[in-house]
C-alpha cells in the first residue's frame, strides 16, 4: 500500500511538473511572438518613414537647384536613388551615406534666405525636417524593441526552452545613427 501511494505521488508530481513546463513554454512562445511582432512593426514604421522621405527628395532637390553647391544636389540624388533601390541588408549602409547629405542640404537651405522665400521649397523643407525627427524617434523605438527582444531571447526560459528564437532577421538589428535624446529635447552636456 505504501509503494502504491508513493507511485501515485510520483505520477501526480510528474503530471504537475509537465503542466507547469507546458505553461512556461506556452508563455515563453507568446512573449517571444509579441516581442518579434513589436520588432517587425517598429522596423516597418522606420521603413515607411524612410520611403516617404525618399519621395520628398526629388522635389526638394529640383526646387533647391538655386543652391550654389551643385555637387551636394548630385550626391544627394545619387545617394537617395541608391538607398531606395537596395535590399534591406544593404539599406543600413545606404542610409548612413544619405543622412549626412540630407543634413547638409537642410543646413544649406537654412543659410539661404532667398531660397526659403519660395513657398513650395519652404514647405518641403519643413516636411523633410519633420520626417527627420520622426525617423529618429522611430529608430529609437525600433532599437528599444530590439533590445527587449535580445534581453528576452537571452534570458533563462527562452534560452533553454526555445532556442529557435535567435536573431535571424534584419528586423532584429539596431537602426543606424540614432541618438539617446528626444528630437525636441535640448542636449545638456555636463563636464566634470
Amino acid at each position: 500500500m505504501t509503494i502504491l501511494l508513493w507511485a501515485l505521488w510520483v505520477v501526480t508530481l510528474c503530471m504537475i511538473f509537465t503542466l507547469v513546463m507546458q505553461r512556461i513554454y506556452a508563455g515563453t512562445i507568446r512573449t517571444m511572438t509579441a516581442l518579434n511582432r513589436r520588432c517587425e512593426d517598429a522596423f516597418h514604421d522606420v521603413d515607411t518613414l524612410l520611403k516617404r522621405r525618399h519621395n520628398l527628395l526629388p522635389a526638394l532637390t529640383a526646387h533647391a537647384s538655386a543652391l550654389k553647391d551643385d555637387r551636394l544636389l548630385i550626391n544627394l540624388n545619387e545617394a537617395g536613388a541608391h538607398a531606395a533601390s537596395v535590399t534591406p541588408e544593404l539599406r543600413h549602409q545606404a542610409e548612413l551615406a544619405l543622412s549626412p547629405l540630407i543634413q547638409q542640404l537642410l543646413s544649406a537651405l537654412e543659410d539661404c534666405p532667398e531660397i526659403n522665400s519660395i513657398a513650395k521649397l519652404a514647405e518641403l523643407h519643413q516636411q523633410l525636417s519633420a520626417y527627420e525627427k520622426r525617423i529618429t524617434t522611430a529608430r529609437r523605438l525600433h532599437n528599444r524593441a530590439v533590445q527587449e527582444y535580445y534581453a528576452a531571447a537571452l534570458s533563462f526560459p527562452v534560452r533553454s526552452i526555445a532556442p529557435e528564437w535567435r536573431m535571424r532577421s534584419e528586423l532584429h538589428r539596431p537602426e543606424p545613427a540614432t541618438e539617446n535624446v528626444l528630437a525636441d529635447e535640448p542636449v545638456v552636456v555636463i563636464s566634470l
